[in-house]
């Protein structure tokens, strides 16, 4: 789902806005943009146990060096199917939790892992802005973060009917900070319903 987020400036045609959905948005939906990389990455690693078995197994019961790559291919092949189940698995997170305010992230973090959803920082996406908030200004990362968090809230759209927000007092009077300039108006806009958890 294209949400028309751009740097500014930067112009369309830098961008490949079907890269999420392995340039197919007909056949594939990949909301989060999670599922695909998970999944090719699943089906690689499957694949490489999977013809190590199979090698394996030829070694073990002394199969003709002829025959072996019949069971080192079919290794692969199985390998990769089950790979990749396991990384759209991983892939998907079943809900989205917020957070704002000092000392939330970790809080936020552990309660989405114990539940099974997701924060942004734990996605692919939010992994990558973690790496570059150490080397980018925070006048860039401000405009990047507000529009990952924008998209990963935009994708537990009718996923999902209520949101765990982590949040400080003084956070939640803070009107600059993207939990309010951003996610606050899509959660409205969304129509979900908020279970706080206050931290003073």
């Amino acid at each position: 789902m294209y949400l028309g987020i751009f740097d500014e400036g930067a112009g369309l045609i830098g961008y490949n806005v079907f890269a999420y959905c392995a340039n197919n948005p007909v056949i594939y939906n990949d909301k989060t943009g999670e599922s695909l990389t998970a999944i090719l990455i699943g089906i690689a690693i499957g694949a490489l146990f999977g013809a190590l078995a199979g090698w394996g197994y030829t070694k073990c019961f002394n199969i003709p060096k002829d025959s072996r790559w019949k069971y080192i291919l079919g290794g692969a092949l199985i390998g990769a199917v089950i790979g990749g189940c396991i990384g759209y698995a991983l892939g998907a997170g079943s809900g989205a939790v917020l957070w704002s305010g000092p000392n939330m992230s970790e809080a936020a973090a552990a309660f989405a892992k114990q539940n099974g959803l997701k924060v942004l920082e734990k996605t692919l996406r939010g992994r990558l802005l973690t790496v570059l908030d150490k080397v980018l200004p925070q006048s860039i990362m401000r405009s990047l973060w507000e529009a990952a968090s924008a998209r990963f809230l935009l994708s537990y759209a009718g996923k999902q009917t209520f949101v765990h927000i982590f949040i400080t007092a003084q956070a939640y009077g803070n009107m600059q900070s993207i939990f309010n300039s951003v996610e606050m108006q899509i959660i409205a806009e969304l129509g979900l319903k908020i279970i706080w958890h206050y931290v003073k």
